[in-house]
């Protein structure tokens, strides 16, 4: 389960496994192996979730007890429009085969498609002041 304000603020429209070949986190390689899936919605929001930090042991001990469990994403990423006219919502993603860097293609129900670089950090005057 994850935190409502953390997550999408409608449903998830896809969601897919990041290859192991794609580097998520520097400072917890993979090693090869897919631990990151990436959601999509109509927000605008795409999340990676590291499913690395998920010991189920632990978890059906907190539902044993009826403690609630969250999850929240390893990282956010907030696409807007390009003429600034509000959030840009997808519905699908695509990674290429034996791909090795950290980009996705991903499509609106509209036929707005767009190349994602996730290590791309918006400049100051771009909603993040």
């Amino acid at each position: 389960m994850s935190f409502i304000e953390k997550s999408h603020r409608s449903f998830v429209a896809d969601i897919k496994f990041i290859p192991g070949t794609i580097r998520v986190d520097r400072k917890n390689p993979n090693e090869g192996k897919s631990y990151h899936c990436i959601t999509c919605s109509e927000d605008g929001m795409f999340h990676i979730w590291d499913t690395r930090n998920i010991d189920l042991a632990e978890l059906k001990a907190l539902q044993a007890k009826n403690k609630p469990t969250f999850w929240i994403p390893y990282l956010s990423i907030q696409v807007i429009r390009f003429d600034g006219s509000g959030d840009m919502g997808f519905s699908r993603i695509l990674f290429e085969n034996n791909q090795t860097t950290p980009t996705f293609w991903a499509a609106s129900d509209e036929g707005e498609v767009a190349l994602i670089d996730w290590t791309i950090r918006p400049e100051k005057g771009e909603g993040n002041e």
